[in-house]
């Protein structure tokens, strides 16, 4: 067959009709959707309408169930609605501000930045006080925020420490394991090593900065900088001692003195668990696990465990780096030599626990 006439042929065949097979429907696509149902009646579930508004506790109640609530929208709407009862019902707010706490608190790890700045605003209105008892909630995810890689949980996590230092300050140092944990922490954020002749150092520029190991976030001044504050109140509540506390260790001196029952050995207590760092019916615990509830405690621990002399050289270092972060650094250098003034810095010390 020439292609002259292949050309014919296949031009003929364009323009015949289809040949219909009787018995047979067109195929439907896979996205149609059938119209051709009637409705005889309209069914809708059962609901009831009322001229009155629920009232506050149980709209609370219900933003508060709504925290787990698998969408963003949904968690950010629930925090900011919370946020505005309390700061508009802060005398008779009908709900209790310590299990706000409990479940706001899970969502310092949330995925959506919206969402973990809605909790920042929402941490701010909460009275210190109602969150004391609670205090060891956040604990364990601020320092699993610490350490992540998204860049909007670092920062939330930062904050969320600082606010809370800010009003439950001896709080957080004194509970259990949150001390010396923490301070690792810190170590491994900011790269904090003890001082070696073997690093190598950046020479070519003005900075001496090692360049073997670089804190998380070394990159991004800000990132630095919120770092350096978190570790800077950290350290102010956990080595210096407050004005609140002298007077207390001021009143209890004053008052051993004889007769034995007007001391505090036989008066109630004034704080839950008093005798929980005996640790008398719980598991033995490690340096990390204990709880130091004394300033003199903390700062020796600070000091045996090699702490002291690891920070002040890390702090040394990130104060060459100049601009805001050396000007951070040298606030933290400034708790440092207040915290540990009756230290010495090169005293070989041993733990013994």
């Amino acid at each position: 067959m020439g292609s002259s006439a292949k050309r014919k042929k296949e031009k003929k065949q364009d323009f015949q009709k289809p040949k219909l097979k009787v018995g047979k429907t067109k195929p439907k696509a896979a996205n149609f959707t059938s119209t051709s149902f009637k409705a005889k009646s309209i069914v809708l579930t059962q609901s009831t309408l009322s001229t009155t508004a629920p009232s506050l506790d149980a709209q609370i109640l219900h933003n508060v169930s709504l925290l787990k609530s698998k969408s963003d929208s949904q968690r950010k709407d629930a925090l900011a609605f919370i946020t505005n009862a309390i700061m508009e019902h802060r005398k008779g707010f009908p709900y209790q501000v310590g299990e706000i706490f409990k479940e706001a608190c899970k969502l310092l790890l949330d995925r959506s930045d919206g969402v973990r700045n809605e909790l920042l605003k929402l941490l701010t209105q909460l009275p210190a006080v109602e969150v004391t008892i609670h205090i060891a909630e956040p604990l364990l995810r601020i320092r699993a925020g610490m350490t992540s890689l998204a860049k909007g949980i670092r920062f939330t996590s930062y904050d969320a420490l600082i606010w809370l230092l800010k009003g439950n300050g001896e709080e957080v140092v004194s509970s259990v394991g949150t001390w010396v944990k923490y301070l690792q922490s810190f170590q491994s954020v900011f790269a904090f090593h003890a001082k070696d002749p073997a690093i190598t150092t950046n020479t070519s520029g003005w900075s001496n900065v090692p360049t073997s190991v670089q804190p998380i976030g070394s990159n991004d001044s800000k990132v630095l900088m919120k770092q350096t504050q978190a570790l800077e109140s950290f350290l102010r509540a956990g080595l210096i001692q407050s004005g609140e506390d002298s007077e207390v260790l001021a009143a209890q001196s004053a008052a051993r003195s004889f007769p034995l029952w007007h001391t505090e050995y036989h008066t109630m207590p004034t704080r839950s668990k008093p005798f929980a760092r005996l640790n008398l019916f719980g598991p033995p615990r490690s340096a990390e696990d204990e709880m130091y509830d004394d300033v003199d405690e903390r700062r020796r621990v600070f000091a045996e465990l090699g702490l002291y002399r690891t920070f002040a050289h890390g702090i040394n270092t990130l104060k060459k780096q100049g601009g805001e972060v050396g000007r951070a650094a040298s606030q933290v250098e400034k708790v440092l030599a207040e915290g540990m003034v009756d230290w010495d810095e090169d005293k070989e010390y041993e733990v013994n626990f």
